[in-house]
């Protein structure tokens, strides 16, 4: 299950952190005022700028460095000796 959940993570990286940092700017615009968001609970909102929050540091803090050492831990099982 690890395996396969890591390889969906390295397969759609970039369009992870993409959403990711995209959700938190919309939210800190929406806040602002900059930006009029539909209210849509956990997108909009303080909510969803904790949110937001918290999955950016989950990902770019946690997720995305376990994923690389795993690429690297794999690549080397690859590689010939």
């Amino acid at each position: 299950m690890t395996d396969a959940l890591i390889r969906f993570a390295h397969k759609h990286e970039r369009a992870i952190g993409l959403l990711g940092a995209a959700w938190f700017a919309l939210g800190c615009a929406g806040q602002a005022g900059f930006v009029d968001l539909p209210r849509f609970p956990f997108l909009t909102g303080p909510v969803a700028l904790v949110a937001a929050g918290l999955f950016n540091a989950a990902w770019f803090g946690f997720a995305r460095p376990a994923i690389e050492k795993r690429k690297a831990a794999l690549r080397a099982e690859d590689s010939p000796p």
